[in-house]
């Protein structure tokens, strides 16, 4: 079974830990925005899940940390949820997400309504952003 869906499965059937190990680290799930901050924190290898809903955001979200070629570090919707990042709260001319961590893997968001650029990959490598939606 391909590593998504294996990870798609182990998450629909509850089994969260299950889940994580097949990405290789730590599950992290996000519901509301302060916790969207938390991203500072994640290491090497954990995966961030975040629930469906909006999330007003007011200040740029900085990705600095970085993951390994090994250990990446995953940013997800939740399965069959559609989280919105809505920077409409940020100044003009600030940028949504600006990502200069390296093996990040980002995957079904919609980054919408920021003042410059929904997201900016400026000297990270290694990433990979998909079915995410900017508007």
């Amino acid at each position: 079974m391909p590593l998504n869906r294996a990870f798609d499965h182990l998450l629909r059937a509850g089994d969260a830990a299950a889940a994580a190990k097949t990405l290789g680290g730590a599950l992290k799930e996000i519901s509301t925005t302060e916790e969207l901050y938390s991203l500072a924190k994640v290491v090497a290898g954990d995966t961030i899940l975040v629930r469906g809903g909006t999330y007003t955001i007011s200040s740029t979200l900085s990705i600095t940390k970085s993951g390994t070629p090994e250990k990446k570090i995953h940013l997800l919707a939740w399965p069959g949820e559609s989280p919105v990042f809505d920077f409409s709260g940020t100044a003009s001319g600030k940028r949504g997400i600006t990502l200069t961590g390296n093996h990040w893997v980002i995957r079904g968001l919609a980054i919408t309504r920021a003042g410059d650029n929904g997201m900016i990959i400026s000297g990270g490598a290694y990433n990979l952003i998909e079915n995410c939606r900017f508007s």
